[in-house]
């Protein structure tokens, strides 16, 4: 009876989130995207309360600096979901955890998790070298700017931990791909929360620098813990032997879409992570510090958002595979359409928040941008969640169309955050943010979605992964 009750009492709710699109991935990820979005406000208001405005320069640079984990993932870890989505599309999961279906698919799963691990075995320790090396000149070089912050501790042990995260990543990639995204969601929630509060507990017992690295270290224990203890026949059975005889080609398959994603990933580094560094060289950490707080603001709004199309990522990939182009359209329109409602939302209150903080003069009003580059910044966000989810759409083809739109915009971009940061200070770069995304990055990237779309979508088109290419052992 109470069951009854429940199910009728539940059911306005359940037809609301229907209504808006929220599904189970979606609520999963989106609780941890929404814990994020919570933990980012808080830990901005410890910002202010426990750290000073220097600290909060270094705290937001430290952040832009390991953006470099762009040059070392080359864009694995997407790779890796698209590519095990095709292949879930002919595998399923069955019990003790592992998949079972087409023994060439799976053989060629086998082959991505294998090339997966040589590569971040590598990649992460070449990583921790590199943040190692060049954050202590960086910093060493223009602390005299950044104000009396004892940093070089905490950046150490920052450094070591984005190593341990980079070395994680593929993990759950790969779980992505295979269609456990929300799974996989609340793992990540648990890690938000986790990591979030050990990070202000370290604010609140005036760690300074050195909450950052405790934040890192629970969150990193939590997933690495997780992984072993829920997935571990999984991962473990991908590496028996019997499915190393069939493998995806490498080289023709995986690799020409990898080096697209992976320099378009490095041209987003220079476009969205060279704010920072630039003020923190030129106009001191102060400034940078009001930056990374409103640049991080956004992307917490743009990222939840895009909740509603990263979640379909693997779907989309399903439905490519199977040339089911019609459904594919219509859960793209749809996955599209309900992710606007918190884009626009967010956009708005957060304009509206900075507006009123400026108007009460509020002391949080000193540690964000001015309100007119906020608005700025509103629109640009705007304009990046249209290329993304066009993006989105088109990179679930296992292509990168957008590669030398990328390059070109990385350059434009670079040049103008370094020339206009130097003379105006933020406001001068996120105003050429916004008149190099507004005019050469949404009408090109539009076009190329349509005229992609229509071409990969065609009956005379060829070349498309249908069949995949796949090198066997002479007994297959």
């Amino acid at each position: 009876m109470q069951k009854t009750l429940w199910q009728k009492s539940s059911r306005p709710f359940v037809s609301i989130l229907a209504l808006l699109g929220v599904d189970s991935a979606v609520l999963s990820v989106l609780a941890g995207r929404a814990s994020a979005f919570a933990a980012n406000a808080i830990t901005a208001a410890l910002l202010v309360v426990y750290v000073t405005p220097a600290e909060q320069g270094y705290y937001f640079t430290f952040l832009s600096v390991l953006g470099l984990r762009v040059f070392f993932d080359m864009s694995f870890s997407f790779v890796l979901l698209q590519c095990a989505s095709h292949e879930m599309a002919h595998l399923r999961w069955a019990a003790g955890g592992v998949v079972i279906g087409d023994p060439r698919a799976k053989a060629r799963l086998s082959g991505l998790w294998r090339g997966a691990l040589r590569w971040y075995s590598v990649a992460s320790v070449a990583f921790i070298a590199v943040l190692l090396t060049a954050g202590t000149v960086f910093f060493g070089h223009y602390q005299s700017r950044g104000g009396a912050v004892n940093w070089r501790t905490a950046w150490v042990a920052v450094a070591l931990l984005a190593g341990g995260n980079l070395l994680v990543a593929p993990a759950l990639a790969l779980l992505e791909g295979c269609g456990l995204v929300a799974l996989v969601g609340r793992v990540r929630f648990v890690e938000v929360v986790l990591g979030s509060l050990a990070l202000w507990f370290g604010l609140h017992s005036r760690l300074g620098l050195l909450a950052m690295p405790v934040g890192q270290s629970a969150g990193l224990a939590w997933t690495v813990l997780w992984v072993i203890t829920t997935r571990r026949k999984y991962f473990l059975d991908l590496l028996d032997p019997r499915w190393s005889g069939c493998e995806l080609h490498w080289r023709a398959e995986v690799w020409p879409f990898q080096w697209r994603m992976a320099l378009s990933s490095m041209s987003g580094f220079l476009i969205f992570q060279l704010f920072n560094p630039v003020l923190f060289m030129f106009r001191g950490a102060a400034e940078a510090g009001r930056m990374g707080l409103t640049v991080s603001a956004f992307n917490a709004i743009l990222w939840t958002s895009m909740i509603w199309l990263t979640t379909k990522a693997p779907a989309f990939g399903m439905l490519i595979a199977k040339r089911e182009y019609g459904k594919l359209d219509r859960l793209f329109a749809r996955a599209v359409a309900h992710s606007l409602v918190p884009l626009l939302t967010g956009l708005t209150a957060f304009v509206g928040v900075v507006y009123w903080l400026n108007r009460q003069g509020h002391p949080f009003a000193q540690r964000v941008l001015n309100p007119l580059p906020v608005v700025f910044l509103a629109l640009a966000t705007l304009i990046q969640y249209i290329i993304y989810a066009e993006a989105t759409y088109l990179r679930a083809h296992k292509k990168e169309p957008f590669l030398f739109l990328s390059m070109g915009g990385a350059a434009l971009m670079a040049l103008s955050t370094v020339v206009l940061g130097r003379s105006f200070g933020a406001a001068g770069i996120v105003l050429g943010n916004l008149a190099i995304g507004s005019l050469y990055g949404l009408g090109p990237s539009t076009w190329v979605f349509f005229a992609r779309r229509r071409e990969w979508h065609s009956d005379a088109h060829i070349d498309f992964p249908a069949d995949p290419l796949v090198v066997c052992s002479s007994d297959d």
